[in-house]
């Protein structure tokens, strides 16, 4: 089998990329190491989500370095988002070529569309439900380096190892409220967030950590800030000349009152001739109320990860770290998840199949992937021997 993709000079991993391990070894080392991707298949949802982040930036970004309150500026966001989204559709029409045209050009443009309704909509829900006023950090470095510390002993925290293997995250926010430091992880997401076992959830756990190595404070919670890959619709005109009360209709009671503003309906009752009323939406829009934005918009958390916490986190690091290596060096160890809920969709799917059965891997490698760069590139100073550390 032609995997040979060369060792890195010091052990890394990112916060994503332990999750990818978790769920498959065989899955996180074909993408994260051999930096296979399919020919034909985009992974969609990582780069909708890098664009949906440099929106998500720009409108939280203070314009002066000297200014914490953030611009919520819809248009910076928007000009943001758009100018990510060209430069992954100019990498799109060079890594795809004719088949860009054939198969990804329409569908692109769907998700940048669909990416500007959620930020304008996002701008509506946001100023009507601030999460607070005073920003510390916007994308923490771009991406923030520590290093994995060895286990250590019993309420102590763990000593550096001789080679310095790295953990890093990219923390969107970091944000003070009345009682605190807090942080923000973005998300767009394809539906609902499932907002139990937030005290568990290992991804909060480790930007929570991080922050903590490079600060020395632990954060006084974390949050998700949720947007659905489904943004909010104009209420729907019927032929009589009102509008649709389908409770089943994804809109909001803030663009259903600007709808019948814009009819020129004063209140909630529609006049007809005579001053005879044709329609009252009082009912409805009290509906609307109480449903609020959950549908489109979420905040999941505050969760607060303890000091105990982030030591278990630190020392399961370190073990994981060795199955890692472990890995990386025998590929007995690189078995798959082999799994009906988790393999369907897997851009891997096709080449695991091939070697479960044995079969030609090179030839299906060859047919139907290509070696992309690594999507994480490590500064030099931090991959310098030189670096001390965090």
């Amino acid at each position: 089998m032609t995997l040979t993709q060369p060792t890195p000079t010091r052990f890394h991993t990112s916060v994503t990329e332990r999750q990818d391990f978790r769920t498959c070894r065989r899955r996180w080392y074909l993408g994260v190491h051999e930096n296979l991707q399919p020919k034909q298949a985009v992974t969609w949802y990582l780069i909708f989500g890098d664009c949906w982040h440099a929106g998500m930036d720009a409108y939280y970004r203070p314009k002066t370095s000297r200014s914490w309150k953030p611009p919520r500026d819809i248009s910076l966001a928007m000009d943001a988002f758009t100018e990510a989204w060209e430069k992954e559709d100019q990498l799109l029409r060079e890594m795809y070529a004719g088949f860009y045209a054939n198969g990804i050009e329409e569908e692109w443009n769907m998700h940048r569309e669909r990416g500007l309704e959620m930020l304008k909509y996002y701008n509506l829900y946001d100023k009507a439900h601030p999460l607070f006023d005073k920003v510390i950090e916007v994308g923490v470095e771009e991406r923030a380096f520590v290093d994995i510390l060895g286990p250590g002993g019993e309420h102590l925290r763990g000593e550096h190892l001789p080679d310095l293997p790295l953990l890093s995250g990219r923390i969107d926010l970091v944000v003070e409220k009345d009682n605190g430091i807090f942080i923000v992880d973005h998300k767009a997401l394809a539906g609902q967030a499932n907002d139990k076992a937030l005290d568990l959830d290992d991804q909060l756990t480790a930007y929570t950590y991080i922050w903590w190595r490079i600060s020395g404070s632990i954060p006084q919670g974390a949050f998700y800030n949720v947007a659905i890959k489904d943004p909010p619709k104009q209420p729907r005109m019927l032929v009589n000349g009102t509008l649709s009360m389908d409770k089943s209709a994804r809109t909001t009671m803030e663009l259903y009152r600007q709808a019948l503003k814009d009819m020129g309906v004063k209140g909630t009752k529609q006049m007809g001739p005579g001053g005879v009323v044709i329609q009252d939406y009082s009912e409805y829009l009290d509906w609307l109320g109480q449903k609020g934005w959950h549908q489109f918009y979420q905040r999941i958390g505050p969760v607060r990860k303890s000091r105990e916490q982030l030591e278990s986190f630190e020392r399961y690091l370190y073990y994981e770290m060795q199955d890692m290596e472990k890995a990386l060096e025998d590929e007995n160890f690189r078995y798959g998840a082999r799994s009906q809920y988790v393999c369907p969709g897997c851009p891997y799917m096709m080449l695991s199949q091939a070697m479960e059965d044995q079969g030609n891997v090179d030839l299906v490698i060859r047919s139907g992937y290509k070696r992309t760069e690594p999507r994480v590139q490590i500064p030099e100073e931090i991959q310098s021997p030189n670096w001390k550390g965090v």
